[in-house]
């Protein structure tokens, strides 16, 4: 969404996993597994995903996403990789030193 004074853009830092049993709670895993596969370890794969809303007087990040600084056992068993938002924000025309205000 874009207005004259705000901007607000969905930036994501890839995906993770969780357990879909506790994902989608009393959900028959017959019907959620129509729309969201589990691996072999019954995990569904989930958007690590945040804003970035940019005004003429501030940029704000509502979620800063993942680290690269989780232990290699945290990202095996969530499934993700290397944190991917800062390049994202780069490529938005934002620098981690241009964000005033993470939410």
């Amino acid at each position: 969404m874009t207005t004259d004074s705000v901007a607000v853009r969905l930036v994501s830092d890839g995906t993770f996993l969780l357990d879909g049993g506790p994902m989608f709670g009393p959900v028959p895993k017959s019907l959620w597994e129509q729309n969201a596969k589990p691996d072999r370890k019954n995990r569904v794969r989930l958007g690590l995903n945040s804003l970035l809303i940019q005004t003429p007087h501030a940029n704000s990040l509502v979620d800063a996403g993942s680290s690269n600084k989780e232990p290699e056992i945290t990202r095996e068993i969530y499934g993700h990789s290397s944190s991917k938002l800062l390049r994202i924000l780069r490529h938005n025309g934002v620098s981690a030193h241009e964000i005033d205000l993470v939410i």
